[in-house]
């Protein structure tokens, strides 16, 4: 009787490790799903200043560039920001002509200072950051762009 209890016994915990590894196992179900990509920031930094500065007043944040009176003519399908020396507005109220009539444009809010939000009509949003406070057409700016597809 007692190897019968001891049979007995033994089998009840062999069932009883059996019943907790089937328990505590796991398995993962997310391998099939795909994985999530986040869009990838571009950051560049450019110089740019007003109509009285040498530096470019046009940004074409498509082609992470900034173009100067002189180039903007063969360049200008892409521009969607102007800045003035004060401040950036979209290429759609630029006074040059040949930017404002170019089709493109950007929502632009100033969030600090130094700071711009802004989102073009060719697909990017972000911000502009200026290192130090605008407020001379004749001066050059260092802004630091950072740009997501949107």
């Amino acid at each position: 009787m007692k190897k019968l209890f001891r049979l007995a016994a033994l089998a009840t915990m062999a069932s009883l490790v059996a019943t907790i590894s089937v328990t505590t196992s796991c398995s993962d179900d997310d391998d099939d799903d795909p994985q999530l990509v986040l869009p990838k920031d571009t950051t560049f930094t450019v110089n740019m200043g007003g109509a009285n500065s040498t530096a470019g007043s046009f940004l074409s944040v498509k082609d992470c560039k900034v173009y100067n009176k002189s180039d903007v003519a063969k360049h200008s399908d892409n521009v969607e920001i102007v800045f003035n020396g004060f401040g950036f507005k979209s290429a759609a109220e630029s006074d040059n002509s040949i930017v404002n009539s170019n089709g493109q444009s950007a929502k632009i809010s100033q969030t600090s200072p130094l700071t711009y939000s802004y989102e073009t009509s060719t697909g990017y949003k972000g911000s502009l950051t200026l290192t130090e406070e605008p407020g001379d057409e004749g001066a050059n700016y260092v802004v630091t762009v950072i740009r997501q597809k949107k």
